[in-house]
């Protein structure tokens, strides 16, 4: 019975067929499929049960998913009539239109599975991955550039704004985030020319230019302040505050709601007590307790702490003994770390541990495992084993039914079908070989047992030696005819 089996061309020339087409076009015919403007390829190849190619055309319908099992379908099937094969390998030529492409690879950061089914079978899905040249645009290298360390393309230069940055650009072309000031704020007067001294930024004809403040008439903008501030004008008059107070040095002071000083005089004993909420003591004796010196205190002093039996000194790897006070009471050095001293969870740096990291970093990478039937390629990556991965050469070539049933022959009695595959033997009969039924073996098996020599023909028989009758005797026997026959003693007594 034929079979038919799916095989996907290598992995990752398979991706490389799909994305490169998606990525720079294909021929007009492949555009032909459908109404779209975004040309895909993908191809694949289908086998029989032998291992030879399957002839064609087949329908191929193909569906696109969100997981390699069950999951969404992302966008609707596309059914492909006539596929023709060549050597069992199609090629399916997409053209997506735009909402088309955004359903099915929608941002380009979420995985997307290809589904192919031949007439009621479905085959293993096949996930897309990044290529490098996809991951890639032009780019001029002055305002936008790929972060090395990512792949991400972003702003040249400081790629991170900040609260109050603009985005500028210096005489080479370049793009960058920067913070406005004196020197990088640039503007032009209302006729395009360069600003000039003392002019500020106005806004005209609905625009911002550089221009000069408008002149005065009259007076100066000074003239005309009163109250809390006075100013004198016109001309160029200086504005300062009014007075409220006489000048002078105090300790308490009075202020108003605008935060000016009305009046001041002396801090008295009754003011420091109010601001405390307590009457101050009078008097002090501060003791010192376990573990302390220097007291009692009843003016000035100082405490510290007592000395212990602790010579002072630098100790390796130090076992000490702390009292209640925090003191240490003990110290003394300890012999070097070994291993039983580490925790089996201690968390070590790797710096801490002599030759680690050089060690490491000759080791490789811990590989990730495949499938059941991946094979890991010379690349150090996980694919298929597939024919087209291990071709066949000479003699090493792969199983088929075909192959083992040609490989086999048979000698009579045996007799062997080379198109079934099937062995067998004919019943033996009494001029051809082969085997015997259960009959057979019945009748076979009653037989006598090999004597171990020729017997004696009771009709009749030449002796070839001398019969000895053991003490028995000879009966019955016919009256002689001859003078050499023998006779019973009733003849010989009778003659």
């Amino acid at each position: 019975m034929t079979r038919l089996r799916f095989q996907t061309l290598a992995q990752s020339s398979t991706r490389l067929i799909a994305l490169w087409a998606l990525a720079f076009g294909i021929t007009s015919a492949a555009l032909a499929q459908s109404a779209g403007n975004l040309p895909f390829t993908y191809s694949g190849r289908i086998t029989e049960a032998t291992g030879a190619p399957k002839e064609g055309p087949v329908a191929i319908v193909a569906s696109f998913w969100n997981t390699e099992n069950d999951g969404t379908r992302l966008g609707d099937p596309i059914e492909f009539a006539t596929v023709d094969l060549v050597q069992g390998v199609f090629s399916l030529n997409f053209s997506f239109t735009g909402t088309q492409a955004q359903d099915i690879f929608r941002d380009g950061s979420d995985p997307v599975y290809i589904e192919i089914a031949v007439g009621d079978k479905k085959y293993p899905r096949q996930r897309f991955s990044y290529i490098p040249l996809a991951m890639r645009v032009p780019v001029d290298g002055k305002s936008l550039a790929f972060d090395t360390t990512n792949g991400h393309i972003g702003i040249k230069g400081t790629k991170d704004a900040s609260p109050g940055t603009v985005l500028t650009r210096d005489s080479n072309g370049s793009v960058k985030w920067d913070t406005l000031n004196a020197s990088s704020l640039v503007a032009k007067t209302q006729a395009d020319g360069a600003p000039g001294d003392n002019q500020v930024l106005t806004y005209k004809s609905g625009k911002w230019v550089a221009a000069s403040l408008p002149a005065t008439t009259t007076g100066n903008y000074l003239s005309d302040l009163t109250g809390d501030v006075v100013a004198s004008g016109p001309g160029t008059g200086t504005a300062t505050l009014a007075a409220v107070a006489l000048p002078g040095t105090a300790t308490k002071v009075t202020y108003d709601a605008k935060g000016r000083v009305t009046s001041g005089t002396t801090l008295s004993a009754s003011d420091v007590t109010a601001a405390l909420g307590f009457t101050p003591l009078s008097a002090v004796s501060i003791a010192t307790g376990a573990g302390l010196t220097g007291g009692p205190i009843t003016g000035s002093g100082t405490i510290s702490l007592a000395n212990t039996t602790v010579t002072a000194g630098s100790y390796t790897r130090a076992n000490i003994t702390v009292d209640a006070q925090g003191r240490l009471t003990a110290a003394q050095s300890a012999p070097a770390i070994v291993d039983a001293d580490i925790a089996a969870g201690a968390a070590i740096s790797q710096s801490k541990i002599s030759g680690l990291a050089t060690s490491l970093a000759g080791k490789e990478n811990a590989i990730t495992a495949g499938t059941t039937s991946d094979y890991f390629r010379g690349d150090k990556t996980w694919h298929p084993l597939t024919t087209a991965s291990v071709p066949e050469s000479g003699t090493a070539v792969y199983y088929s039914d075909a192959r083992a049933r040609a490989s086999l022959s048979a000698t009579a009695p045996i007799a062997y079908s080379i198109i079934s595959g099937s062995i067998s033997i004919s019943q033996a009969s009494g001029t051809s070989i082969g085997y015997l039924s259960s009959s057979d073996w019945t009748s076979f098996n009653s037989k006598q047992s090999a004597l171990g020599f020729s017997p004696v023909n009771k009709a009749g028989d030449t002796m070839s030696g001398a019969l000895n009758l053991g003490s028995q005797k000879i009966v019955n026997l016919a009256s002689p005819t001859v003078a050499t026959d023998a006779a019973t003693k009733a003849y010989a007594d009778t003659t």
